[in-house]
């Protein structure tokens, strides 16, 4: 048969059919594959050895459908992983800035003592010689 590991593979998450539909619920959008596979992979290891997935053929309708979805999910995928890349780089250039800044205020505050104990340093020597 044409495509004998995939035919198992969508058999086997057929199978799995609500307990993936649980887990896509209340998955955070990056947790979702490692726990899809880690459910997958434990309840292909459960399933006797001579186990074969039943699928049926389906109508040109249900495929539409479903290529619709996926085509929806990937897409959806796809806003998400831009609009984390966005936070992320805007993340970045937000602690360069603030180390920046971090920077500026220590320069500025040695700056400030520096010529703190010089002036106190004149001072001094302008009281010694004034004395008499």
């Amino acid at each position: 048969p044409r495509f004998t590991l995939l035919h198992w593979l969508v058999g086997l998450l057929r199978h799995l059919e609500t307990e993936v539909a649980l887990i896509a619920g209340q998955a955070r959008p990056e947790e979702l594959v490692p726990l899809l596979f880690k459910s997958a992979q434990q309840a292909a290891l459960a399933l006797p050895n001579d186990w074969q997935p039943s699928i049926q053929a389906l109508g040109e309708a249900r495929l539409l459908e479903l290529r619709q979805l996926s085509w929806d999910a990937s897409q959806a995928h796809l806003r998400s992983y831009k609009a984390r890349e966005i936070q992320e780089s805007h993340a970045k250039k937000v602690w360069q800035s603030l180390d920046r800044a971090t920077g500026l205020l220590q320069d500025s505050m040695l700056t400030a003592q520096a010529m703190a104990a010089a002036g106190g340093a004149t001072l001094n020597a302008s009281a010694s010689s004034s004395s008499p």
